[in-house]
């Protein structure tokens, strides 16, 4: 006999008590497969269901923040123990749950995003440096990953070797927008990239921004009391640059081909005819940033 007791309290402050007898308790996965995308999938076409943004419901995102620590910590989450279990229990192969903990692994990796705008979500922002610092001091995040592909704008990438030129070394995650400018940039100055493509379009930053709607950007900035949206501003800012470069998008490039070109093509005469409406000035202030960071950059590494 299984006897399950409830306890709560009225608004008088009395315990109310309740037993529940005879009862038997029944586990869904031990009845039907596990299978989410299968489940999801069925309740949007039946219940006509959409997917809220950015989770589920208040336990994902609690659940996203306790494995954080874990992994951090310990280089390992519960996770294993299920998969493990549900390959002893044949619902599983070997083969697909080390595919799953792959993923599993690369969402943690790239998770910092999501726990600082949970801090956010909890007014616990205050906690945010400590936070960063955790994560990059743990040797179980991978930050590190080596030739890897980027798609990027090309007036992103300027950006990166302007403030590596400016002195910055290692960018951190902007919780303010959420965007991956942080990893990427990483990835750059480190010379940890082995090709990339360039886009007007969103690119690799831009996937996981807050101001990305549709795939469209919908943030604007403010130039002489006039909101500009970004999303045009940039694009053609974009094509601007590719032309100027004598480069096309969605080709494929060697990553140290691009910087080499970079080094000799971008010049203050570049720079003002790509920003044309911006204070001459604070053009010639960009373009001894970025030179400086380039040259940083090959005199490092190459």
């Amino acid at each position: 006999m299984i006897i399950i007791e409830y306890k709560a309290k009225n608004k008088n402050g009395k315990v109310l008590s309740q037993e529940f007898r005879n009862y038997q308790l029944f586990d869904f996965d031990n009845y039907f497969p596990n299978n989410p995308e299968k489940y999801e999938k069925e309740v949007k076409e039946k219940l006509n269901w959409q997917r809220p943004e950015r989770s589920w419901h208040f336990d994902c995102l609690a659940e996203t923040f306790k494995d954080f620590f874990y992994y951090g910590l310990l280089g390992y989450t519960e996770t294993e123990f299920k998969l493990s279990q549900m390959i002893r229990y044949n619902l599983l192969t070997r083969e697909e749950a080390l595919k799953q903990l792959e993923s599993y692994y690369e969402t943690m990796d790239n998770s910092i995003n999501d726990i600082l705008g949970l801090l956010k979500d909890m007014g616990m922002d205050y906690l945010e440096d400590d936070v960063i610092k955790f994560y990059n001091d743990s040797k179980f995040f991978r930050k590190n990953i080596n030739n890897m592909d980027i798609v990027i704008k090309p007036h992103h990438l300027l950006d990166i070797f302007k403030l590596y030129g400016k002195g910055i070394e290692n960018f951190v995650p902007d919780k303010n927008y959420n965007h991956n400018f942080y990893f990427i940039g990483n990835a750059v100055i480190r010379n940890e990239v082995n090709n990339i493509c360039f886009t007007y379009s969103y690119d690799d930053i831009c996937k996981p921004c807050y101001h990305l709607k549709n795939s469209v950007c919908s943030d604007y900035f403010s130039a002489d009391g006039v909101d500009i949206n970004k999303n045009e501003y940039n694009e053609k800012l974009d094509i601007r640059l590719m032309k100027l470069l004598n480069l096309k998008f969605d080709e494929i490039y060697e990553f140290k081909d691009i910087i080499e070109l970079f080094n000799s093509e971008v010049s203050l005469k570049l720079i003002n005819l790509a920003w044309y409406s911006s204070n001459q000035d604070d053009n010639k202030i960009r373009y001894e940033l970025t030179k400086k960071g380039i040259e940083n950059f090959l005199s490092k590494y190459y």
